[in-house]
């Protein structure tokens, strides 16, 4: 069995392989948990299974990370930077 680790030790984009290694599941059921349809996977890539680790990180919790709300914050940031 290999070393748990943190999310904060994840790369930016993961696999299936990373998941593990944070989450108590093996690699069936991180596969399963990439390829289910409300999983934020990283689309045309083909046959990698990849995924931004703060996307699969809230999917985890049961928060909404619809692209509509990324864009939400994205344009907030961007407001409250053009405020400095």
């Amino acid at each position: 069995m290999s070393k748990k680790l943190k999310w904060s030790e994840l790369p930016d984009v993961i696999t299936p392989l990373d998941l593990m290694k944070v989450l108590p599941i093996g690699e069936a059921t991180a596969r399963n948990m990439f390829n289910a349809e409300d999983f934020p996977r990283i689309k045309h890539t083909g046959v990698k299974q990849i995924a931004d680790k703060e996307a699969v990180r809230y999917w985890c919790m049961g928060i909404d990370i619809s692209v509509e709300i990324v864009n939400k914050i994205l344009e907030k940031i961007d407001r409250s930077e053009g405020n400095d």
